[in-house]
């Protein structure tokens, strides 16, 4: 104990393991309590690099209380310290944290700058993976914020992440690239297919699922049913293999409707109705809801107006009592123009 009274770099990291083994307990007040001793000791005993460790540990506590604007501010209190002080390790960690909080909650145009500092800090530090979770936070921000600067933000990233190895990260790359290369207006079937390859690849069913489905609703939405329904063939096994039946509806939905446009409805029909079933199994109002509406365009095409009518209603009923009253009235017009036919 007399060395820690006389060596306050002691202290304070004795203050700091005791606030770790607190907050590991789950006791985040005590935590908070001893890293504020921690720091105030730090402070008058001008050891700025202890402060700026124990400042962003106080603000992680801080944001799993809730306490937000508290976390934000101290979180830019340990960016200014560090900037102060030329602590470069410091400032980039401080950066990171700050900036990553800003973009959990949304707070983009705050985020943006924390982020891009960061990338370039780490850049300068060698820090090739921690560059690329920088870049790939800039990369969601501009996909929501700039879709002309989106796709180019992605590609780095993704060059990026091939050159570490990192199949994940290049994967999430790719299919950011392809998101944005969609929202903008340009022709993103290749993109997707190459976020497609590298899916199953390396194994990511769940993406590899995803992504199908996305490719069929391209393919759906330029005409093309046949490849569109070949996606969602491929899709279905997945979707029972991840052990979904959400997704699993969600694609038998869509496999009915392609077969329905391809003029197999007795196909179409059997597919939709193992999905109604599914969807009144799990009680997803919603989905059920899409299935009875996809019925209903199903007697349309053989001819019986009068099974698409109580296919509608029961969507439209069905819809109005889960609140969703853009789909409810979609239902009322399909309603209507079976009404206005002879």
């Amino acid at each position: 104990m007399p060395a820690l009274r006389t060596d306050p770099k002691k202290l304070v990291y004795t203050q700091h393991n005791l606030a770790n083994v607190y907050r590991e307990t789950g006791d985040l007040d005590r935590a908070l309590a001893y890293l504020a001793e921690s720091d105030a000791i730090a402070r008058v005993h001008l050891l700025p690099i202890q402060r700026s460790f124990h400042l962003t540990s106080m603000a992680h506590i801080q944001l799993q209380q809730g306490r937000i604007d508290e976390a934000l501010d101290t979180y830019r209190a340990a960016v200014d310290l560090s900037r102060q002080t030329q602590h470069a390790e410091g400032l980039v960690q401080s950066l990171r944290m700050l900036g990553n909080a800003l973009l959990a909650l949304a707070r983009y145009e705050e985020a943006l700058p924390r982020l891009q500092e960061a990338a370039q800090l780490f850049v300068q530090l060698e820090d090739r993976g921690s560059e690329a979770e920088m870049r790939t936070g800039i990369a969601l921000i501009l996909e929501r914020t700039s879709l002309d600067q989106a796709a180019q933000a992605w590609s780095v990233v993704l060059d990026l992440q091939r050159s570490r190895g990192d199949s994940r990260g290049e994967l999430q790359a790719c299919e950011g690239l392809a998101r944005a290369t969609r929202e903008s207006g340009g022709d993103a079937v290749s993109a997707f297919e190459s976020a497609l390859t590298l899916a199953a690849t390396i194994g990511n069913r769940a993406r590899e699922t995803a992504i199908r489905n996305t490719l069929g609703i391209l393919e759906w939405e330029r005409g093309g049913y046949a490849a569109a329904l070949k996606h969602y063939e491929c899709a279905l096994p997945l979707a029972r293999e991840e052990g979904s039946v959400a997704h699993e509806v969600v694609i038998l939905n869509s496999l009915g409707a392609s077969l329905t446009r391809l003029g197999r409805p007795d196909e179409a029909r059997t597919v939709l109705e193992e999905s109604l079933a599914l969807s009144r199994t799990i009680g997803e109002r919603q989905l059920k809801a899409h299935t009875l509406a996809a019925l209903g365009h199903l007697s349309l095409t053989t001819g019986d107006p009068g099974g698409a009518a109580q296919r509608f209603e029961e969507s439209r009923l069905l819809r109005q009592a889960i609140g969703d009253r853009a789909g409810a009235r979609a239902m009322e017009r399909r309603l209507a123009s079976l009404a206005r036919e002879p």
